[in-house]
């Protein structure tokens, strides 16, 4: 997905993605929704694969290689990705069993940080 986001940008080369249609235009080319299009912008800025110059927003020519994982907003997203699959595709027993376990590591947290 996010492949598919970063050559439609550099297509572009530079653009506004507050520019009424923007984000749309590049939602219609990439199959990919508004919402996603905005977080992949986010990521490439975060990487340093574009750069704003106030509105404006290009595509950096030879950016350094970087990993998607030096990204919070990716590594954000994956977690986010990861515990909705867990609740969707997760049993009954298997919520419980996970949800116990959180109960118990935050009662551990709070008790350790009441001794601190």
């Amino acid at each position: 997905a996010l492949k598919k986001v970063y050559a439609a940008l550099k297509q572009l080369r530079q653009f506004c993605l507050d520019k009424p249609g923007a984000v749309d235009m590049i939602s219609s080319r990439t199959g990919l929704s508004a919402a996603m299009v905005r977080a992949s912008v986010e990521i490439f800025e975060e990487l340093v694969f574009i750069e704003r110059e106030g509105d404006m927003l290009s595509v950096v020519p030879k950016p350094r290689k970087r990993n998607l994982t030096d990204s919070a907003k990716y590594r954000r997203m994956m977690e986010q990705t990861e515990a909705e699959k867990v609740l969707i595709y997760s049993t009954a027993a298997e919520l419980t069993v996970r949800l116990k376990e959180l109960a118990q590591a935050s009662n551990c947290n709070m008790k350790t940080e009441e001794l601190a």
